[in-house]
């Protein structure tokens, strides 16, 4: 049974800060060391300082980064920087942004959520997770004992949740600003925020929640993070009801069009010298292959997919690929074979994951082709990512990657469908498209609940 409630977030005051687009950033692992110095002289008060600091001078009275900080939650505190909100609200909280030259929108709710163990069912993970990010964030609750970023989390509505909130979304919101082209990795344009505390709608949500699943969509290590620091508040004697029992989220209908997937491209590097004939010969004992030219390169490699009639889009009959390397001026599209051999390759699979891309291009591309192991995956040496077709391109014309291997996104039902039979996906199966913005609201564990 899913618990959400209603917390006294802290937030920052835009009579002080200014225009919240200054102080917001990305979340925390997708922020490059050049954005981090970005975020830093953007503003005296960009939530990078407390999500993502920088390690603190060599003379510093400050142990580490993490002491930072917290003492720098704490100045911002006293001086006003940051406000405690009053009584314990949800958040409606809206994106604006493009995909596919459509504007779409996004609509979530930000609560606090009774952290239960994989075991129960409550909360689904759909991928694996490694232990140094969540070292990391362990480390920085424990010092702070904030959570300064939601995860991103959905669930099946079963109707009532969407129309209560559809009903805040009439009213004015709370907060609203626009972010700039790249001001923010991976966010949507407008960001609107409702705060909202009416007791009966609260108890309505709560209640709508109650016989939910909730699945991971962004922030796995984040969890299990909020899970160990739980075990660890409990062994040091806090409350069943303490806010360690609890972790922030923001929360999206699966049928919401703003909730959008994309894929990640495979760039491969470091490989022995590449038999093009000997290649395809291979390749082509499982799956169909089609030579597309890419016109030359006058147009981009997207747009030749797409007038060849070939799209990374979700809902491709069968799994399918484009490969980029084998042979200059020309890619090509592969289309999984119906055959025994692909079936006898998978057949110590999970059902319900053998037709995942991701798995298919391990197990029939990547290992027996190209000669690289889930270790290279995990390593990531051999192995690197992007899900910009025209960066992968660039990659493989400049000599920084061999092959690039181009994937279609993961369809939200085999994500539904995976967490469900309790099985998890590769890494950088899915990536969810925008990232909710970190330093909206955070909670806090000394004065949220």
């Amino acid at each position: 049974m899913a618990e959400i409630r209603p917390f006294s977030g802290v937030r920052f005051r835009p009579e002080v800060v200014g225009d919240l687009a200054r102080v917001v950033a990305a979340p925390y692992d997708i922020i490059t060391p050049e954005a981090q110095e970005e975020y830093y002289s953007r503003s005296a008060y960009n939530v990078v300082r407390l999500e993502l600091p920088r390690d603190p001078p060599v003379d510093s009275a400050h142990r580490d980064r993490y002491s930072e900080a917290a003492n720098t939650y704490r100045r911002w505190l006293e001086d006003g920087v940051l406000r405690v909100e009053g009584a314990p609200s949800f958040y409606l909280y809206e994106e604006h942004f493009e995909s596919e030259g459509r504007p779409r929108a996004r609509r979530s709710l930000f609560a606090a959520v009774k952290l239960a163990d994989w075991e129960e069912q409550i909360i689904l993970p759909h991928e694996y997770t490694m232990p140094g990010p969540k070292a990391d964030r362990l480390n920085l609750i424990a010092a702070t004992h904030v959570q300064f970023s939601p995860l991103l989390g959905l669930y099946d509505d079963p109707g009532v949740i969407r129309e209560a909130l559809a009903s805040v979304a009439k009213t004015p919101p709370t907060v609203r600003f626009t972010l700039g082209p790249g001001d923010v990795a991976a966010a949507a344009t407008e960001h609107l925020i409702w705060q909202f505390a009416d007791p009966a709608l609260v108890a309505r949500l709560a209640t709508a929640f109650r016989p939910l699943q909730i699945f991971i969509a962004d922030g796995h290590h984040r969890y299990e993070t909020a899970l160990a620091y739980r075990d660890r508040m409990r062994a040091a004697g806090a409350a069943t009801e303490a806010a360690s029992e609890f972790v922030l989220m923001t929360l999206v209908d699966l049928e919401d069009p703003g909730v959008i997937v994309q894929p990640t491209h495979r760039l491969l590097r470091g490989l022995q010298p590449i038999d093009r004939e000997q290649t395809l010969t291979l390749l082509s004992r499982y799956f169909e292959i089609e030579r597309v030219p890419l016109d030359g390169g006058r147009m981009p490699v997207s747009a030749v997919l797409e007038a060849a009639g070939h799209t990374t889009a979700v809902g491709s009959p069968r799994p399918s690929f484009t490969l980029l390397g084998l042979e200059p001026g020309a890619c090509h599209r592969l289309t999984l074979r119906r055959s025994s051999d692909a079936a006898i390759e998978l057949a110590d699979v999970p059902e319900v994951l053998r037709s995942l891309d991701t798995v298919i291009l391990q197990r029939l591309i990547l290992e027996p082709v190209f000669g690289l192991t889930a270790h290279d995956v995990e390593a990531g040496a051999r192995i690197q990512y992007t899900r910009d077709i025209e960066e992968a391109a660039r990659a493989v014309k400049t000599g920084h990657a061999q092959i690039a291997v181009l994937l279609n996104p993961t369809p939200i039902e085999q994500i539904r469908a995976a967490a469900r039979a309790g099985q998890r996906m590769p890494q950088k199966t899915t990536y969810f498209y925008p990232k909710p913005v970190t330093g909206l609201v955070f909670f806090d564990h000394d004065r949220s609940l």
